[in-house]
């Protein structure tokens, strides 16, 4: 990992014939996007880095629907990830990228973002279309939803209807035939959507280069939290995908949720970071992994007050700044301050 300067920080993942880059960079509100897109590719450039997939959000405060009520102006966070090494093939729909794939020789891989088209739709429906639209372009890449590893859906107002959202996605992954051993890590926040949007969603699929790869992709337990599955959400805690030179583990939005689903701590901040960072030690742990392994990672804050205490707590644990990019977001539960998701990978 280096630090790149210009408040831009990189990490990168280097394996036989591949590599892979996580950078992110901060900027005031009114910085232009642009320019702030402009810092991150010049820290690739040094690799010949390709992009696979960026995102922009505020970092600072409550989400950006708040500080438009209030007229206050938060920060940005961007950060992307791109790979070096490989050819990086784009998809595009009606003149926008919306996926990019590429193949480091044993798995072919698919990073997309997708919106409803329809955004007058009830929000439910706009959730089924959308789920709907991920699984033709999987199919149209010669993919299916069993070949997805990682989602990550945005909610607008998500406290409104997360129940909602769950019986959308539920219904969809038993048309899918998607069981508890072959559901996708994720994470589910409250942020804004592009548009009008009641939501969008970002999804990760991987397809082994041959039939006999030894690629294997498999669900992995949370040793201090019970399946998700059981309070009604269909999503693994991790996947951890093995191949011959690396093994990666991706670990799921997490928080401050006991083994039965119930949450710990509520609405206090310090007690239910500590918890979250302490499971998803246990996690990588578990899986012969550190944070020393973690290749990126972004915290979900609810209240603008709390960021200073995630940054000193990261500083003492001794994890990199890149490890953690704190975003502004809603929590899935009002009682919740703090949601954690992390990549971790190790060469082999």
């Amino acid at each position: 990992m280096a630090a790149a300067g210009d408040n831009v920080r990189v990490r990168t993942f280097a394996r036989a014939g591949c590599t892979e880059v996580f950078a992110s960079a901060t900027a005031p509100w009114d910085t232009p996007v642009g320019a702030v897109i402009a810092r991150l590719e010049r820290a690739t450039e040094r690799s010949s880095a390709k992009l696979v997939s960026r995102g922009l959000h505020v970092s600072r405060g409550e989400p950006l629907e708040f500080h438009l009520a209030l007229g206050t102006v938060p920060d940005l966070v961007a950060y992307l990830w791109a790979v070096a090494g490989v050819k990086v093939t784009s998809l595009a729909e009606q003149d926008d990228i919306v996926a990019n794939s590429f193949s480091d020789g044993h798995a072919y891989y698919l990073h997309a973002n997708l919106s409803p088209t329809d955004k007058a739709k009830p929000r439910a429906d706009q959730a089924r279309e959308l789920f709907e639209r991920m699984d033709a372009l999987l199919r149209s890449c010669g993919m299916s939803f069993h070949n997805v590893v990682r989602t990550w859906f945005h909610l607008r107002h998500i406290l409104q209807w997360y129940d909602e959202f769950n019986a959308v996605r539920n219904a969809f992954y038993a048309e899918q035939q998607l069981d508890r051993q072959n559901l996708p890590a994720s994470t589910a926040v409250g942020t804004l959507p592009p548009g009008d949007a009641a939501l969008s969603a970002g999804l990760l699929a991987l397809k082994p280069v041959k039939p006999d790869s030894p690629v294997q992709v498999a669900a992995v337990p949370s040793p201090q939290q019970g399946p998700a599955q059981d309070y009604g959400s269909a999503f693994s805690r991790a996947i951890e995908i093995t191949a011959p030179d690396h093994r990666r583990l991706l670990i799921s939005g997490t928080a401050s949720i006991d083994e039965r689903g119930a949450t710990l701590h509520p609405r206090r901040f310090h007690p239910q970071m500590a918890k979250t960072f302490g499971v998803l030690g246990r996690l990588l742990e578990s899986r012969g992994m550190g944070w020393a392994d973690v290749l990126h990672g972004v915290a979900y804050i609810r209240r603008a007050e709390d960021i200073p205490a995630l940054e000193k707590f990261i500083r003492q644990r001794g994890i990199p700044p890149i490890h953690v990019v704190p975003l502004a977001a809603t929590v899935c539960r009002d009682d919740l301050l703090f949601e954690l998701e992390i990549e971790a990978g190790v060469v082999t």
